[in-house]
């Protein structure tokens, strides 16, 4: 790759699987826990200077929002214009509930 990182890197850690994260959210929703997550991307949702994704690894499913302001500008790009659906990612983040009421991770690095 042109940037010298490894677009398939051979491994990268997590701390928790996506079933584990929401469950630790649920218990102590006032307790903020950094979490480094990884899925498949199964929706994506851009909204100009964030995004919406859904990944799924083999516990659950989880809402992501990656806002460019968080992230940084470059990583932000590479994430507009080279991941898509059925791409493989590594976040970390912490949770909150959205207006909506969904628990989403709010992603601090891809």
């Amino acid at each position: 790759m042109d940037e010298g990182k490894s677009p398939w890197p051979s491994y990268k850690p997590t701390s928790h699987t996506n079933a584990q994260a929401l469950g630790a959210f649920k218990q102590a929703p006032s307790i903020t826990y950094t979490f480094q997550l990884a899925g498949r991307i199964l929706t994506r949702r851009d909204h100009g200077k964030s995004f919406f994704c859904n990944i799924m690894d083999r516990s659950a499913t989880i809402q992501l929002y990656i806002k460019k302001d968080v992230v940084g500008e470059g990583a932000f790009e590479q994430f507009k214009h080279t991941i898509d659906c059925g791409d493989i990612v590594w976040v970390e983040g912490t949770l909150f509930v959205t207006k909506m009421g969904e628990t989403t991770l709010n992603v601090q690095k891809i």
